[in-house]
């Protein structure tokens, strides 16, 4: 018994096989005198059943049955002669019903439960990808920086100061006009030595108004609609927007000292009513100042808008060591400040 099983498994397993690759015909081999010719075309394969009462090399056939499910396979090879692109027309010749139905297009509906179903499943996954954003941040494809996020009330804020930086300047260099970017306490034009120094990874990049703007107008709206020099998904908030935020945190004295990191590590004492407890972690990346020198890191930051007042100033925020207020300012714009970036909508 276990000879005839072993047989009708060998033969099964070659019925299922091509030989040389083509599906068309083969050989079986029984013994050393026997051979039998298999016709492998598209309508007649079987499978045949042996018996060797002897145990030798004669084997005598007792029964065959119609393989149905082996065309599938062999004939898989022939999927790429199907047309690539069907539509209805195409479905109803292959004698099918449709059911009196339309195609949909699920990503523009027309029908109204299918928008109604299509705003509720964009609306979770809204919900979704702001909780990873929250939860892992986020990396800037243009250099690798990876970056937290903290929700405060309706706004999605990055939980670092900004660090891209396509070239870069000592504080002799200035303009109203010209993009120009810093790093505190550097004064050169090699990007990666720039890049080196522990203060461009604790406090990022210094830009003047220009820099941050790359190229924008003014905007005072919420939300700004000016990428300005943040990342793709990102924007340069506004005066506004910076309003909402000191609205939300309870007012501009007191909003300061919520966004400050706490402690002493980064800020100088006496870091006055600094609790964080928006998780914003301000840090005092000082500025680029006006004189062509860099001043007060540890003691002040000092943060850009995306609104101008007029051809020479724009509107900044600053936060300062000796208390909680959250000041808003006017300043050249050939000062160079810290950047926080709002997410888009």
């Amino acid at each position: 018994m276990k000879k005839l099983t072993s047989l009708i498994f060998l033969i099964c397993f070659f019925l299922f096989l091509p030989v040389n690759g083509q599906p068309e015909q083969g050989k079986l081999f029984l013994g050393a005198a026997s051979t039998f010719n298999l016709n492998m075309d598209n309508s007649d394969l079987f499978n045949m059943s042996f018996t060797t009462p002897t145990g030798g090399t004669n084997y005598s056939i007792t029964g065959t049955s119609q393989l149905l499910s082996v065309p599938y396979a062999l004939y898989a090879r022939m999927a790429d002669t199907a047309p690539e692109n069907q539509n209805l027309n195409d479905v109803l010749t292959q004698n099918n019903s449709a059911g009196n139905k339309n195609i949909i297009n699920l990503a523009d509906p027309i029908n109204d439960q299918d928008a109604v179903t299509k705003a509720y499943i964009d609306a979770i996954l809204s919900r979704i990808e702001a909780i990873e954003l929250v939860n892992f941040g986020f990396t800037d494809s243009r250099d690798g920086n990876h970056y937290d996020a903290v929700k405060i009330g309706n706004q999605t804020w990055m939980a670092d100061n900004l660090k891209y930086l396509p070239s870069v300047n000592g504080p002799g260099t200035g303009s109203t006009s010209v993009p120009f970017y810093y790093v505190y306490g550097y004064n050169g034009t090699v990007v990666n030595e720039a890049k080196a120094s522990g203060v461009y990874h604790a406090y990022g990049v210094l830009y003047n108004w220009p820099a941050a703007m790359a190229g924008s107008t003014s905007s005072n709206n919420n939300p700004s609609g000016v990428q300005g020099v943040c990342p793709v998904g990102w924007h340069l908030p506004s005066g506004n927007e910076w309003s909402e935020l000191m609205t939300y945190l309870g007012g501009e004295l007191i909003a300061g000292g919520k966004l400050k990191e706490s402690g002493t590590i980064h800020w100088n004492s006496p870091n006055a009513a600094a609790t964080n407890e928006t998780g914003f972690t301000a840090l005092p990346g000082g500025l680029r100042g006006e004189s062509g020198t860099f001043l007060d890191i540890g003691g002040y930051g000092y943060w850009w808008t995306c609104t101008a007042y007029d051809a020479v100033d724009a509107r900044s925020l600053n936060l300062r060591l000796d208390n909680g207020l959250l000041d808003t300012d006017l300043d050249t714009k050939s000062v160079g400040f810290s950047v926080r970036c709002l997410k888009d909508n």
